[in-house]
C-alpha cells in the first residue's frame, strides 16, 4: 500500500503542469512618469509562489533618440502588506510570493515611446507544492519528507494542519 501510494504521487509529480499567462507592456501606455501612464494589473492567486520573466523587449523611449528601455517594473504586496517594486531585464526572472495583484509598468514620460516588452507569469515549481507539507514555500528533505515518512510510519505529529493535509493527500491518491 505504502508503494502503491508513493508511486501514484510520483506519477501525479510527473503529470503536474504550470498555468502560464504572456502579457504585453506598451510602452508608449504603460510608462508610469510625469506625464501620468498606466500600470497593467495582473490578478493572480494570493500566497502561491510565481517566477515573473521578461520574454523580450523591444521598448525604446523617445523615439526620436533612439534609447533602449531595459527593464520593466514589478510592483506586488507581499504577505504580509509589504508593498516591494523589483526590476527585471530580459533573461532574468523574478520569484514573488503576492497578496493577489502583480502592476507591470516601465518608467518614462512615455512622450516618445515605442515598443513594449512581453512578460510571463507563472506558478513557479507547481510540480513540487504537492509535497510542500509544511507550506513554507520550498520543499524540503528534512521538512516535508520528514512528515511524510512520520506519516507513512504511523507517528502523530503536534500540527493538526499539517496531520490533515498529508491525510488529505494520501485520501486523494490511495
Amino acid at each position: 500500500m505504502i508503494l502503491r501510494t508513493l508511486f501514484l504521487l510520483f506519477t501525479f509529480c510527473l503529470s503536474a503542469t504550470a498555468s502560464c499567462e504572456s502579457i504585453f507592456i506598451d510602452a508608449a501606455a504603460n510608462a508610469l512618469g510625469p506625464n501620468g501612464g498606466e500600470y497593467v494589473r495582473v490578478v493572480v492567486d494570493p500566497n502561491v509562489l510565481y517566477e515573473v520573466s521578461v520574454e523580450s523587449i523591444d521598448a525604446i523611449f523617445n523615439t526620436q533618440e533612439g534609447g533602449d528601455i531595459v527593464e520593466v517594473g514589478v510592483m506586488y504586496v507581499e504577505p504580509p502588506r509589504r508593498m516591494k517594486i523589483e526590476s527585471i531585464s530580459q533573461g532574468v526572472s523574478a520569484r514573488i510570493r503576492t497578496e493577489g495583484n502583480v502592476y507591470l509598468f516601465f518608467v518614462d514620460d512615455a512622450l516618445l515611446n515605442s515598443g513594449g516588452a512581453q512578460v510571463s507569469i507563472e506558478v513557479a515549481g507547481a510540480e513540487l507544492s504537492l509535497f510542500d507539507i509544511d507550506r513554507d514555500g520550498t520543499v524540503g528533505a528534512l521538512t516535508d519528507g520528514l512528515l511524510i515518512m512520520r506519516s507513512l510510519f504511523g507517528f502523530q505529529g503536534r500540527n493538526a494542519d499539517q496531520r490533515c493535509y498529508i491525510t488529505r493527500l494520501f485520501t486523494l491518491y490511495t
